[in-house]
């Protein structure tokens, strides 16, 4: 069982112009809707073997989803390990683009982060994804690297990014 259980966001409801959106810890049965989204936003998407492993098997991960009025919009993976988060999954359904979820999932992973005590987040971005590398210098990431030719098929660099964090308890 994971270990990374997020009792008070499970039913944390957040208000936003678009209606309610609920982000909880991701379960089994949201799997198959998981993967029609990944399927849909990536080249290359993880299968359903890979997200059953990250609920079932995988101590570390942090899987998180958001829903809107009962229908699933969008997800993220992390994990924690010792003092740092590495985000290496976000998405959100295209047809709910533009209406601030990714920002909520980020949000929401950056607060957990920060419980967890966390020193940093770390990620790597699609060298041409604009719009993402844009909502993480929102949040404070900066880029301190480049992994070339990270992405298949086409070979796409990825910036690594970084968040330094300090945890609620430091302030």
């Amino acid at each position: 069982m994971t270990t990374g259980v997020l009792v008070h966001f499970k039913k944390k409801i957040i208000h936003l112009n678009s209606g309610n959106i609920t982000i909880r810890q991701m379960q089994p049965g949201d799997i198959r809707r998981v993967l029609n989204i990944e399927q849909k936003n990536f080249l290359i998407p993880w299968s359903t073997r890979a997200f059953s492993f990250e609920l079932k098997k995988n101590p570390h991960s942090l899987t998180l989803v958001a829903e809107s009025d009962g229908k699933l919009i969008g997800y993220s993976v992390a994990y924690i390990l010792v003092d740092e988060m590495h985000l290496v999954n976000l998405s959100v359904d295209k047809d709910f683009h533009r209406q601030k979820i990714g920002q909520l999932l980020l949000v929401t992973n950056i607060d957990y982060a920060k419980q967890r005590e966390c020193q940093s987040i770390t990620l790597e971005v699609r060298k041409s994804n604009w719009a993402a590398i844009g909502l993480y210098q929102k949040f404070g990431f900066s880029q301190t690297g480049l992994r070339r030719r990270y992405y298949e098929p086409n070979g796409e660099d990825a910036l690594i990014m970084y968040k330094a964090i300090r945890s609620e308890s430091s302030h």
